[in-house]
Formats: structure tokens, C-alpha cells, sequence
């Protein structure tokens, strides 16, 4: 069998045992790898009707099949258990090394299974599987978490997914992150949380066999010379930013909740304005030849040293959404989500929501009170200094309104509709 090993790990965290699972070859034509796989190895190892934040819901992932091979944009890993956002199997797709680094190790898939009763960090390395004390790594940033554990183990090679202080504080719009790339929808980063599992850290030293290695390199070849063409121009300039002005023109940038699809300032959140003003490098994901990541910095004001990476959806939802049109608090905002492991679209559309029953009068000034701003502060549309406090707010569950916010708009909608008597259901 070429591309896989057969081979799936189950770790649990409450006996500190592993066993290795044997898969036959036809089930791996079935489920391919990534989201597919990891969804099903989601479906055959939880336990029916379990909370999404107990012991019985396990994190199961799983590489793409071109992972660690010339095949561009092959570098995906897929994540799923049951969502604590939705209820439902939820799955995310990132790309990054660890999937390379997963693929390397000789295993097609891991399935964590219990909790943790102390803080942890597993790390695979090859056939062997240790369990670190991870409690000095609380409450660090995930760029902060990922270097602190090359740095421990001593070798830059080993990958690492974490989570920040989003997951540890059980967030439900929490994500998990790896090589500053995100596995950010439906709320992974409180799966973890919920096991203590702070990191998965990965090496791996084994080769990727193929069985037609001239056939592979020259599909490879062809996809990176489409990849390099006029119609990925735009994105290699621009980023995926540079759907701000054409998704405007079609009426389709969510804008206030989503209250209208077009932006008066959509220039000034455009791609095009980033390149200008903010761009301060451009990254590429494993094995992807188009490099569309595009890193914005703030180097003066209030934001100054901000860092982070624009894509169109973290975009929109921190800006547009939020009737935001200070750059500045946009990228200190997405910088936030980034390393607290939250969510940048959950959380923005989050936050719109909560500045729509703000603007509506359901929430009032005194809401909105945090350490930063014991008087509360005004969370009305357009206000960037409260999107930037709301990321922080939500991550740490501060105050009434991080604490709300960190549910979610459903179950925050239904507290405060229970709560008020009102009917904010209708805006989330």
C-alpha cells in the first residue's frame, strides 16, 4: 500500500496507553485522508450522545494522502470530534508542517481518547509516545507554546498543534493552531481544553513511498506551473484580501452583522490598501507554490507591533462586519484571535452580534465592563477599540459579556432572550 502505512494511533490520556489500529486497504479507498478520514474515524470512536466537552468525545486527526510529497497544496491535515459550538461532527482543515510531520511519523491518523487530569503534552515521536508536563505552558500564546516546546525538545524540526487561552478556558468558538496556520471552525480549541491537552507535538524521520515517483513529479510539476499562471495572479499579489472590493461590488460583503452586503470604507480594508500600508511580508502554506497569506504590521499608534495574518474571512468579520474601518484595530484584532486560539470569523461575527443588540438597546455600556474599562465601554458599530477588547474579553471569559460571547451566538442569544425577554435570536 503506497501513500499510507495502515496504520492508525489511539492515544488515551486517561490511562497514558497507546495501541495501534490496523486499517485494511480498501477502507482507505473510502476515506481518503484529511477531513474524510478524520470524520470517520470521529464517527467510530465516539461515544453516542456525549457531550462535546467530555471524556467520550475524541480528537481524531488525519493527513491528506499528498502530505509530505511534491504535490502542491498536498501539506493538509483534517481535524474532527464533536463540535461543543454546534452539537454536530465538526471538521477543520489546516495546512501546515505537522501534516508532513504526522505523515513522516508512520501514522495515517491519531485518535485521542479520555481526559487529561493534569495539563499535557503528547509528543509522537516516530513509534514512540511521550506525555510532558504542559502546566508552564498555560496561559501562553500558541506561537509562544509552538517555540517553547522546539525549544525544550531541541530540535526545530518537531511540529506542534495547541491551543491558547481560548481553549484552555473552554471557549466554544476556540481553535487550534500550528505553524501559524489554524484548524479554526466549530470550536476544536474547547475539545482540547476540555481533555488538558495543551499541544500534540510531532516528529517524524521516515520517507513518503509513492508508486509511481516519475508520474507524481510530473502531476506535480503541471499543478505548480497552473498554480504560477495569470489566474492565481491576484493572490499572489494580494492575498485573499483581494476579494474585499469584488465581493463589495456583488453586494456580498457581510457588513454590520450582515445587516446590508456592502461597506461604505470597503477601501479602506480593501487588499489593495493593505498592500499599501500595511503589507509586511507574504507566507505560503506547506507545499503550496502560491504563497496567498499576506502578513500585516502596525509599526505606529496605539497598535504599533501588531502582526497578523489577513486573510479575506478573518477581514471581513473583525472589519466590515463590525462596521470597522481602522486598519490598525483590524490587524490587532486578528493578531488577538491568532494567538489567544480564537476563531477570527466566529469571533467576529460574534462580536458584530453582540454590537447590533448593543446598537438596538438590549445591551447597555455597563455590559461591557472588563478590567481595562471598569465603567464598561460603548460596543457600538465601528468602534475598533471594542473589537480588539471583545477578542480579549471572550478569550479570558471576562466580565458578563466574554463570558456570554464565549458560548457562541445561539446560546448567547438564548441566555439573553431568557434573561431580557428579548428576541436577539433573530441577529445571530
Amino acid at each position: 500500500m503506497y501513500g499510507y502505512s495502515g496504520r492508525i494511533l489511539h492515544i488515551d490520556l486517561t490511562t497514558r496507553k497507546t495501541w495501534t489500529e490496523s486499517k485494511p486497504e480498501e477502507w482507505y479507498k473510502v476515506y481518503i485522508g484529511g477531513v474524510s478520514m478524520a470524520s470517520r474515524l470521529c464517527w467510530e470512536n465516539i461515544e453516542v450522545g456525549c457531550d462535546p466537552l467530555s471524556p467520550g468525545n475524541p480528537i481524531c486527526m488525519a493527513g491528506g494522502i499528498f502530505a509530505g510529497t511534491p504535490v502542491p497544496v498536498g501539506g493538509k491535515y483534517g481535524l474532527a470530534s464533536k463540535s461543543p459550538l454546534t452539537g454536530f461532527i465538526g471538521d477543520s482543515l489546516s495546512g501546515s508542517w505537522t501534516s508532513v510531520s504526522l505523515k513522516r511519523s508512520g501514522w495515517d491518523g491519531i485518535v485521542v481518547h479520555g481526559a487529561s487530569d493534569e495539563w499535557v503534552n503528547v509528543f509522537i515521536d516516530d513509534d514512540r509516545v511521550e506525555f510532558r508536563d504542559a502546566a508552564h505552558l498555560l496561559g501562553l500564546g500558541t506561537t509562544e507554546t509552538e517555540e517553547a516546546i522546539s525549544e525544550e525538545l531541541g530540535d526545530d524540526q518537531v511540529r506542534s498543534a495547541t491551543i491558547g487561552p481560548a481553549g484552555e478556558n473552554l471557549v466554544r468558538i476556540a481553535n487550534v493552531s500550528n505553524d501559524g496556520r489554524k484548524a479554526g471552525r466549530t470550536g476544536h480549541g474547547a475539545v482540547w481544553g476540555s481533555k488538558k491537552l495543551k499541544a500534540l507535538s510531532i516528529r517524524g524521520t521516515h520517507g513518503v513511498s509513492v508508486a509511481d515517483p516519475e508520474a507524481l513529479l510530473k502531476l506535480s510539476y503541471d499543478i505548480l506551473q497552473a498554480a504560477q499562471g495569470p489566474h492565481t495572479q491576484k493572490y499572489r499579489v494580494l492575498g485573499t484580501s483581494s476579494n474585499v472590493l469584488n465581493m463589495n461590488k456583488l453586494g456580498l460583503l457581510p457588513t454590520r452583522n450582515y445587516q446590508t452586503g456592502t461597506f461604505e470604507n470597503a477601501e479602506l480594508i480593501s487588499g489593495e490598501y493593505l498592500h499599501e500600508h500595511y503589507k509586511a511580508k507574504t507566507i505560503a502554506c506547506a507545499q503550496c507554490p502560491i504563497a496567498c497569506e499576506q502578513v500585516g504590521q502596525v509599526k505606529e499608534g496605539p497598535y504599533a507591533g501588531a502582526m497578523g495574518h489577513v486573510e479575506y474571512e478573518s477581514l471581513y468579520a473583525l472589519s466590515s462586519n463590525c462596521g470597522v474601518s481602522e486598519f490598525p484595530a483590524v490587524i490587532q484584532a486578528i493578531t488577538n484571535c491568532n494567538e489567544f486560539g480564537l476563531d477570527t470569523m466566529s469571533g467576529g461575527v460574534t462580536i458584530s452580534w453582540a454590537m447590533e443588540c448593543y446598537e438596538r438597546g438590549v445591551f447597555t455600556k455597563e455590559d461591557f465592563k472588563c478590567e481595562k474599562y471598569p465603567d464598561g465601554f460603548e460596543a457600538e458599530f465601528g468602534n475598533g477599540e471594542a473589537v480588539v477588547t471583545l477578542t480579549e474579553m471572550i478569550a479570558n471569559r471576562e466580565g458578563y459579556m466574554g463570558n456570554l460571547l464565549a458560548e457562541g451566538t445561539r446560546r448567547a442569544s438564548a441566555q439573553v432572550d431568557e434573561e431580557r425577554g428579548t428576541e436577539t435570536y433573530k441577529w445571530a
